[in-house]
């Protein structure tokens, strides 16, 4: 991804995903996001490394990654944890952060990031994309539907109503749900756990997108919290680090690991990762 190395000065990051037995992204999906126009997808590894010059989409594909990343783990269900601006990344306003266009198609009013989700190690169950559609609310990005396919003929999206409500789509039915679209995740959680009863009673229209939600997910169940079952992973931790800018060195002193703006202390860093 970027140019490839030239004499002027790169900027290098690293990206560290581990291989933990989980539920795991293994592609990342972009669209529409500053330089990266339309739908761009990339491959994720143990160890991940972004290498190009400066102002081709390295930070933005990290600040990305991380937010989505804070949407789906298990932490993150709290309110206010969307954040595009949280320390080391800067992406700005929604303006900021979606791609501009000129022209006859007008400008975009929506971008999209995702996962394509691969099960662990021992699941029979194949990998699954899931995207994130963002639009602005008062001059943020803010989530507004999220869609699961499993082939070509199964689906999950979920819609922000005008109400904020969650308004559920399968494809054998549609309805709005009396619940936040924002507790979004924790609906699916819902539908596919045995504590979904309770809701299902209050709402017996529910019951055949229930039905189908369990019947999709049920080879990414697993045992949580009080008996819980968790249709997202978890994904294993994330640590942003700054840019790596210095100059490779022929060899890295062991001793020294003092932290500096241009990111010498990067590799010995990486070294010491289990």
């Amino acid at each position: 991804m970027g140019a490839p190395p030239t004499t002027q000065r790169l900027s290098r990051a690293a990206l560290l995903v581990s291989l933990a037995l989980m539920s795991h992204p293994s592609e990342f999906l972009l669209q529409d996001v500053r330089c990266f126009d339309g739908e761009q997808r990339a491959r994720l590894r143990p160890i991940t490394l972004l290498v190009g010059e400066n102002s081709t989409g390295k930070t933005t594909f990290l600040g990305c990654y991380r937010v989505l990343h804070q949407l789906l783990s298990e932490s993150a269900f709290a309110r206010g944890r969307l954040d595009f601006n949280d320390e080391p990344f800067s992406m700005g306003s929604f303006r900021d952060i979606v791609r501009s266009r000129r022209g006859p198609d007008g400008r975009i009013d929506q971008f999209k990031l995702g996962f394509t989700v691969a099960s662990p190690t021992g699941m029979v169950q194949p990998p699954y994309p899931l995207s994130i559609t963002f639009s602005e609310q008062g001059s943020q990005a803010v989530v507004s539907s999220v869609h699961l396919q499993f082939d070509a003929d199964s689906f999950v999206e979920m819609r922000r109503s005008e109400s904020d409500l969650i308004t559920l789509k399968v494809p054998t039915k549609e309805a709005e749900i009396d619940l936040e679209f924002d507790e979004w995740a924790l609906f699916l959680d819902l539908m596919i756990d045995d504590y979904g009863q309770k809701y299902l009673r209050k709402s017996p229209t529910s019951r055949p997108i229930a039905d189908y939600l369990s019947k999709s997910f049920s080879g990414h169940r697993r045992p949580g919290r009080r008996g819980r079952r968790s249709w997202y992973g978890p994904f294993s931790p994330l640590i942003p680090v700054a840019p790596l800018r210095s100059k490779p060195k022929r060899t890295y002193d062991p001793i020294r690991e003092t932290a500096s703006a241009d990111g010498e202390h990067i590799p010995m860093l990486m070294m010491r990762l289990d």
